[in-house]
């Protein structure tokens, strides 16, 4: 059964039912990043060695949820349909009111598969803060964290970058209420303000995951790997990016998942580029999982993707979990 959704929107809606396509596409050279110190940010110094706005209430979303096909052509549709939602929002710049209908459409999607979900603010610098998302399924020693980030940068309505991401997690999330995670413990995180904020100087980005890597230190809670999932609509070739010189071990078990897929993932290292970033600087073995070449990135054009590199994420996505703690 295909999932619905009713979305009574203020004069967002209008903008969200444009009829943009957001499937089919080609795909950019991701520009270099320079690295500052944020004063509110968690800490900055190289990776420690390892061992092994609350959301806006001008959105309702009525959602019913049965037993989900969990086929390929059922799961294709479902991104589509949950990809055009997003692209429809418009630019979901950090702290936006569009940014905030799509953490509301994130947040009522997860509670609709029955999943324990958690919405935390993430304070910005002048303006109106974002939050992050989370669901949790299952149980077990073993705790892996798969995330996304859901705002976009002006002027992209972020099709790729990075509503490819959210879709497949919200795949990944009814399979995992579908089928409880066997002897793992799986967070899906869904970021807000990955991006650069305008008009804010210093190293001003990734401001969900750094403060939630922070608060799950403070807990003694953070993840044993964690994966980015990161503009994966597009490019053709698929990397596999640690953070520096990190902990491989991540990366190397999605290279492993893809290569069961026939797929060839090329591991490489790179700077605070995504949202593993601050999940590495913790300890912990984190990968970036990234499709670079899409010459729309950042820009009005990122309205498409490529159904068949959604579905191939998917593939290698549950056998990354699965394969986890194995």
């Amino acid at each position: 059964m295909h999932r619905t959704f009713l979305f009574v929107v203020a004069a967002v809606l209008i903008a969200a039912c444009s009829g943009n396509s957001a499937v089919t596409g080609s795909g950019p050279d991701v520009p270099s990043t320079t690295t500052t110190e944020l004063p509110d940010a968690p800490t900055t110094t190289d990776p420690p060695p390892t061992t092994t706005s609350p959301i806006s209430s001008t959105t309702t979303v009525v959602s019913s949820t049965t037993t989900v096909g969990l086929d390929r052509s059922s799961a294709e549709e479902r991104m589509q349909d949950d990809l055009a939602v997003l692209v429809g929002f418009g630019v979901r710049e950090a702290g936006s009111a569009a940014e905030g209908l799509a953490a509301a459409f994130i947040e009522e999607t997860l509670r609709g598969l029955g999943a324990t979900v958690e919405v935390g603010e993430v304070p910005l610098p002048d303006r109106e803060p974002s939050v992050n998302v989370l669901a949790a399924f299952g149980e077990g020693e073993v705790h892996v964290l798969l995330g996304a980030h859901f705002d976009s940068k002006p002027p992209s309505p972020g099709a790729d970058d990075n509503g490819s991401g959210v879709v497949v997690l919200l795949e990944i999330a009814r399979r995992l209420a579908e089928t409880s995670p066997d002897g793992r413990r799986v967070t899906l995180a869904f970021f807000g303000a990955e991006e650069f904020l305008v008009g804010v100087d210093g190293n001003a980005h990734h401001f969900g995951s750094r403060l939630l890597a922070e608060q799950l230190a403070a807990r003694g809670d953070l993840p044993d790997l964690m994966a980015s999932v990161d503009m994966v609509g597009v490019g053709e070739d698929l990397l596999a990016v640690t953070y520096l010189d990190s902990d491989v071990a991540a990366a190397e078990l999605m290279a492993e998942a893809a290569a069961q897929q026939g797929v060839t993932v090329t591991i490489e290292s790179r700077g605070d580029i995504s949202d593993h970033e601050a999940f590495a600087r913790q300890g912990v073995p984190s990968v970036f999982l990234w499709r670079p070449d899409n010459p729309q990135y950042h820009l009005a054009g990122d309205r498409e993707v490529r159904p068949a590199a959604l579905l191939e994420d998917l593939g290698i996505l549950e056998i990354f979990l699965e394969s986890a703690g194995r």
